[in-house]
């Protein structure tokens, strides 16, 4: 029986959106329903947290490789970098965009297929080749973007850096990013990078601020 409670109860309680799994009935008499119950009542107060402070950002500030790609990487017989991007993603930008938050990108990578995705999607602000992204932040803030209140986006180590950053209130994780990433996200998206992750973004934000 312990091994089935390990199974129903997170050892962490970062907002999932699986976490409506916790609405499926039990018996009363289940050895840890009151544990259940206890737990139940933590996880939604953690949502009502996320939702108060989704419902004030003003700017999202999203990694690319890993995050709005699968983190993979092809080469043309040219030698031109290639990547494959979710038209899902574009389509909950401009949903943010609508109701002015304000987007930016960051990479490690300098690359014209950022460039160019980002020209597409009416995104003014992108910072490649950084070797320092909490820096890489900086600059942007200085160029205009938001200085409070900020949403990122990331998977992998590198992508701390950010997430320390003072005007950083949320801090989202896609599903399959390292679990040191994981283990500081406020929100963990139930899909995988480049799966279409700005979707779950986007109706948190939007939801947030109805």
């Amino acid at each position: 029986m312990p091994i089935l409670f390990k199974s129903i109860i997170p050892s962490s309680l970062r907002l999932k959106q699986c976490d409506h799994c916790f609405d499926i009935p039990y018996p009363s008499y289940f050895p840890y329903a009151s544990s259940v119950r206890k737990y139940k009542k933590i996880i939604q107060m953690k949502k009502n947290l996320i939702e108060k402070i989704s419902s004030k950002i003003n700017g999202v500030v999203s990694d690319i490789d890993g995050v709005l790609t699968n983190g993979e990487i092809v080469y043309s017989s040219g030698g031109e970098e290639l990547k494959s991007f979710n038209v899902k993603d574009g389509s909950s930008i401009k949903r943010l965009q609508e109701i002015d938050i304000k987007i930016a990108l960051i990479s490690g990578r300098k690359s014209k297929t950022n460039r160019r995705r980002a020209k597409e999607l009416n995104i003014k602000h992108i910072a490649e080749s950084t070797k320092n992204k909490k820096v890489a932040l900086d600059k942007l803030i200085e160029n205009g973007f938001p200085s409070s209140n900020i949403c990122v986006i990331g998977d992998d180590i590198q992508d701390l850096e950010m997430f320390r950053h003072p005007s950083v209130t949320l801090k989202i994780s896609v599903n399959d990013a390292h679990p040191d990433v994981i283990n500081v996200a406020d929100f963990v998206t139930v899909r995988n990078g480049g799966e279409g992750i700005m979707v779950e973004v986007s109706e948190l934000l939007i939801k947030s601020k109805a």
